[in-house]
């Protein structure tokens, strides 16, 4: 009879394995999300990286590749926030893991802010900012940020 309930549990972790985090809907939107929005925004480069930081990220692995180190006219810390807070909340991502990934992803636009800092302003509208939080009840679009920066 042991052997039976572990030859049942081995076969749901199997199948647990199976199923990529990245297959989910909630990552699949945060993905499609993150890709739309910063079209047109970033490099192609730019754009892969952050694409391959955002899958490791929400696999549980380490991002070491910076994606975007550069200054970005009219993209502000708040904007940076505000995509922080829209795929964290989506995903139930602590906001001081948020946080670390986006600075690591942005670290000239999050230069003199400490990750303590981005943590509590993930959800701030205090101040300059073109992209908007989304509510999670809501579907989370990608947002035309190239063309609210007038970039295209």
């Amino acid at each position: 009879m042991d052997k039976a309930v572990e030859q049942s549990e081995g076969t749901a972790i199997n199948v647990a394995e199976e199923v990529s985090p990245l297959d989910t809907p909630k990552a699949q939107e945060v993905i499609a999300y993150t890709l739309g929005t910063f079209a047109g925004v970033l490099t192609n480069e730019e754009l892969m990286s952050l694409d391959n930081s955002l899958k490791a990220f929400i696999l549980g692995e380490s991002t070491r590749q910076t994606s975007v180190n550069r200054r970005i006219s009219k993209f502000r810390t708040h904007d940076v926030y505000h995509f922080g807070w829209n795929i964290a909340k989506r995903l139930k991502i602590p906001n001081t893991m948020m946080a670390e990934f986006l600075k690591s992803q942005f670290p000239w636009q999050l230069a003199d802010v400490e990750i303590s800092t981005i943590a509590k302003k993930l959800s701030s509208d205090e101040g300059a900012f073109t992209l908007p939080k989304v509510e999670p009840r809501l579907p989370l679009q990608p947002y035309p940020l190239a063309k609210k920066l007038g970039i295209c």
